[in-house]
Parts: structure tokens; sequence; C-alpha cells
């Protein structure tokens, strides 16, 4: 067998064991609304996050080494983002960096203002980016989605 075909043999068995390595998530992502909300008045969404022991993932904000964790919400027309309240975070050491991070699990909060016509089954899109290292490295970033439903009635 020629060096090249070794090569490529050798290069197409490290990227199969990367993508198997990275499709084991280290974060399992969850998000849940109020059933019912009256028109005009603000929604929380929830958004939980479980971390596998021994990871972390980083906290909101501008992190040198790492992605930090990101939610986003893609609303009906008039709903709007008024804040995202992130769980605290613990201070974390490696390779000679402190950075904040989440460690186990937390909950996210996301409130939103509705219009005062919303009525019916208005549905929402949870988007959360997340980067999980460990203390050897990190896995690839990736971005959950959860659909989350509420009903407005008046």
């Amino acid at each position: 067998m020629k060096i090249g075909s070794k090569i490529v043999i050798f290069i197409a068995a490290v990227l199969i064991s990367a993508v198997a390595f990275a499709a084991e998530s280290a974060v399992k992502v969850s998000a849940t609304g109020p059933s019912k909300s009256a028109p005009g008045k603000d929604v929380t969404i929830e958004v939980k996050f479980k971390v596998k022991e021994g990871y972390h993932i980083y906290g909101p904000g501008k992190i040198e080494t790492g992605i930090p964790t990101e939610v986003s919400v893609q609303a009906p027309k008039g709903f709007k983002v008024k804040k995202t309240v992130y769980p605290k975070t613990v201070m974390y050491s490696a390779l000679g960096e402190t950075v904040p991070v989440f460690e186990h699990q937390g909950t996210i909060k996301v409130v939103l203002s509705s219009p005062s016509s919303a009525h019916g089954k208005q549905n929402f899109l949870v988007r959360v980016k997340t980067q999980a290292c460990n203390d050897r490295s990190c896995l690839m970033p990736t971005t959950d989605e959860v659909k989350v439903s509420t009903n407005f009635q008046k």
C-alpha cells in the first residue's frame, strides 16, 4: 500500500472518530413556557440545561478561548425580548485562564413582552448555543432548537 493511501485512510479514521465523539452530546436542553397567558402581559420562557459530569459550558459575554452560551427566541410579530436572565456562573481555571462557566444544571429565563393583539396559540422557537468543554478539550459548538407554545386568551 502506498504512503499516500495510508495517510488518506488514517485521516478518514480520525474524522470518523471525531464525528462520533462530537455526536455524543455533553449538554441537554429543554424549554417551557406558560400554557396560557393574557394579551399584553409578559411571557417568561424557561430554558433548562443539564451539563454532563466533568464538562462545563461558558457563561454569557465575551470569552477569549471559547464560545459563550447564548439564548435567542424567534417570536411571532409584535413580541419582543425584554431581558434574558442567566443563572450565576462559577469561575473555572484551566490552561492559565479563569473564565465564568456553568456546571451541572441551570435555568435561563427569557422574558418577552406580548402585544395586546396576541390571541390563540403562539409558537416560539428557542435557540441555545453552547460549547461544552472539560479540563482537556472542547467539543464543537452546538445549537439546540426547542419549540414552545403559549395560548393567549382574554
